[in-house]
């Protein structure tokens, strides 16, 4: 079952929203130094590695 089959359109369209999901916001300067932790056989892991790139990257 795909999740716009559980929800409304409108929370469809905030799961794009940068307070929502912080990976999909057009930069990322300017933030807060952060906390990540990911264990090894998580399965959110990979997004967390992509998370923390982007945060080292936007500095």
């Amino acid at each position: 079952m795909s999740f716009s089959r559980l929800a409304p359109k409108e929370i469809e369209e905030d799961i794009y929203l940068p307070h929502i999901s912080p990976m999909l916001a057009p930069y990322h300067a300017g933030l807060p130094k952060a906390l990540i932790i990911g264990a090894e056989f998580d399965g959110l892991r990979i997004q967390t590695e992509v998370y923390a790139k982007q945060l080292l990257e936007g500095g």
